[in-house]
């Protein structure tokens, strides 16, 4: 159940980013048109046209935000499902045998929720609840380097791409939108 619903927030999102990136194509042939335009009635019209277009545009950005936010969220339950259960079994167990066999992986810090430093759109310092789905780099003698993904990002920046919920890493780098 979990990939179907995977798949169908893969393909959500991969259409609503092509109807943006076809709206804002539109948009651009609109801007061309406006410039070259000389008849005041049809400058008007697609001064008209441009405007709800550009509110379409971000009603559909809302959307993918929206879209890309129930994945993560879908996903976030998954690993909190999964962690429980592993934790339910971890308490057969000794308790200090766990905790050694964490740290001596050096992936102690998967799966566990954190709280990250941030910036509003207003410029307002804040810190944002995260969960750490994996470690980036770890060799045993360097600290180790954690991946974060927010729990309840506020922007489209702050969503990782399709690509990242592919492969788990994007070759976009810090550049990812």
């Amino acid at each position: 159940m979990y990939f179907r619903v995977t798949l169908f927030f893969l393909q959500s999102i991969t259409e609503t980013s092509e109807e943006i990136a076809n709206l804002k194509f539109t948009l651009s042939q609109i801007n061309t048109c406006l410039v070259e335009e000389n008849d005041q009635s049809k400058c008007t019209e697609l001064l008209s046209l441009k405007k709800d277009l550009e509110e379409l545009v971000e009603l559909k950005e809302h959307e993918l935000l929206a879209c890309r936010k129930a994945q993560l969220l879908a996903e976030v339950g998954s690993l909190i499902a999964n962690n429980q259960e592993e934790s339910n079994e971890s308490h057969e167990g000794p308790l200090r045998s766990d905790i050694s066999k964490n740290s001596s992986d050096g992936h102690s810090f998967v799966e566990q929720r954190c709280s990250v430093p941030g910036w509003t759109s207003t410029g307002k310092f804040i810190r944002q609840n995260a969960l750490v789905p994996s470690v980036v780099d770890y060799d045993g003698n360097t600290p180790e380097r954690v991946r974060v993904l927010l729990a309840h990002p506020t922007r489209l920046s702050e969503v990782p791409c399709e690509r990242f919920f592919e492969t788990g890493s994007c070759h976009r780098g810090i550049r990812c939108t």
